[in-house]
């Protein structure tokens, strides 16, 4: 085999993608390694486009690696994240294609990338997958807000794919259960996370929040922010337990923001109208309610002006698509799923998207540069600068959560 020999993955990681070849029967090939993110964005390891040249075939895969910074590896279980995301791949979306082929689903969902194979043996655990840019797939600007029709079609195919949860639930109860086994949350179950740094980290978010907030002009925001602060850790590990959610719970995304989504246009002159999306990172699935998946994805990738236009609206595109698409597949959604408890469950679970927006928001909204790489950071001297825009946004979404009845 040969290679361009740029330092972008470890000789494990090669070694592992010219195996597969050899079980492909394809050699003498010619690979192409390039970064297919920002190291700054890829903060679990190191993501590669590998372009691989056969004497009769061309592939263009994706390459996940895992992050070698025994710091972070000690910090989030990284392995069991490796692992949650081959367990999507190998398991859940197997079972989710075969109960829609079952029922004979005319135009089943299928957002997601072609998996090729995976290596579970740390600290090198690596995945091999179909690079959907080939097929015209592409990532919207992290640091702008979606418009309505990409936030409409998000909404739509998550009603879709949570209604498999369901419809598994109701006709395969068994094979329903084990998933549900190997699926429960792992960073908040997981010792070291909210310990130390990440508490930190939490607090010092929070005070940013309130200081963007006007005491007196925003009194009733301010206090249900302070009040959060006491009890912040707490609310959030509660709003993950897949108990908690009962027989409502279905397999969530889990890391649902702009840059984890990518869009296809039909017309290429025509951004503003996507025709497909791919889910792509299943690293964090995880079983929970369908507010983790949904509020995650709107308080990231929205602003306030959409929200105050469309936000009852996609909720309400999310739930006909959910209705449907669950009674396609023989399950009745007002049985399974009354829209009166998404709406309970909007007021009780949305906690978890406030925590992952004050952990994530910021990073989305920052220029590369101020991005630390977090594969070389000495965590106990983590900063982040100050980001006026993330005050603004933070302002918003916590002015939104109080308008909304969204507890904290």
């Amino acid at each position: 085999m040969e290679d361009n020999n740029i330092l972008i993955m470890d000789k494990e990681s090669k070694e592992f993608l010219y195996k597969y070849l050899d079980t492909l029967n394809l050699h003498d090939c010619k690979v192409y390694f390039t970064l297919a993110s920002n190291p700054c964005d890829s903060h679990l390891g190191v993501i590669a486009k590998a372009e691989i040249e056969c004497k009769n075939a061309k592939f263009h895969w994706i390459l996940k690696t895992a992050i070698q910074n025994e710091e972070y590896r000690l910090l989030l279980p990284i392995s069991s994240i490796y692992y949650r995301e081959i367990y999507a791949y190998e398991k859940i979306l197997v079972e989710f294609a075969r109960i829609q082929e079952e029922k004979q689903i005319q135009h089943p969902f299928k957002s997601y990338a072609k998996y090729l194979t995976s290596s579970f043996i740390p600290p090198n655990e690596s995945i091999i997958m179909e690079d959907m840019t080939q097929w015209g797939y592409q990532i919207e600007d992290r640091e702008q807000p979606l418009d309505y029709n990409h936030v409409k079609l998000v909404m739509r195919e998550y009603g879709r794919f949570h209604a498999l949860s369901f419809a598994l639930r109701d006709q395969k109860p068994m094979l329903f259960e084990e998933i549900s086994k190997n699926v429960k949350e792992i960073i908040f179950n997981y010792p070291a996370y909210l310990k130390g740094f990440m508490a930190n980290v939490i607090s010092t978010q929070i005070d940013r929040v309130m200081n963007a907030l006007d005491p007196v002009q925003h009194h009733s925001a301010y206090q249900k922010c302070l009040k959060f602060k006491m009890h912040a850790i707490e609310s959030i590990r509660s709003s993950v337990q897949a108990s908690v959610a009962g027989n409502y719970g279905v397999v969530c995304h889990g890391d649902c923001w702009t840059n984890n989504i990518l869009f296809k246009h039909s017309d290429l002159t025509e951004t503003k109208n996507p025709s497909e999306l791919c889910f792509i990172d299943w690293q964090l699935a995880q079983l929970g309610s369908p507010v983790l998946d949904l509020t995650t994805f709107l308080f990231l990738s929205t602003n306030k002006e959409f929200r105050d236009i469309y936000y009852d609206d996609v909720i309400q595109e999310y739930y006909n698509s959910f209705s449907a698409f669950l009674k396609e597949l023989g399950s009745d959604p007002e049985e399974l799923f009354p829209f009166s408890v998404l709406q309970e469950h909007l007021k009780t679970f949305s906690v978890f998207a406030f925590f992952r927006v004050i952990q994530a928001l910021h990073l989305l909204l920052s220029d590369n540069e101020n991005i630390p790489d977090f594969k070389d950071t000495d965590f106990n001297d983590l900063e982040f600068k100050e980001n006026e825009t993330y005050n603004t946004r933070m302002r918003e979404i916590m002015l939104d959560f109080d308008r909304l009845g969204y507890e904290l």
